[in-house]
């Protein structure tokens, strides 16, 4: 539910000049890290995606 609020609140003020509200942080990946400890497999993606889905 944030991140469907979060996206509501930047598109309200997408074309709004503001100023003074704050970007949505989004996830990047890092050039060289190769620590994958904390990422989600593929699998139980597939899954929370189709848990999604239905």
């Amino acid at each position: 539910m944030a991140v469907i609020r979060k996206l509501t609140i930047y598109l309200n003020n997408l074309f709004e000049d503001q100023g003074d509200h704050k970007e949505i942080a989004v996830a990047k990946h890092i050039a060289g890290d190769t620590n994958t400890d904390d990422l989600m497999a593929n699998d139980d993606l597939e899954a929370l995606i189709a848990e999604f889905n239905k």
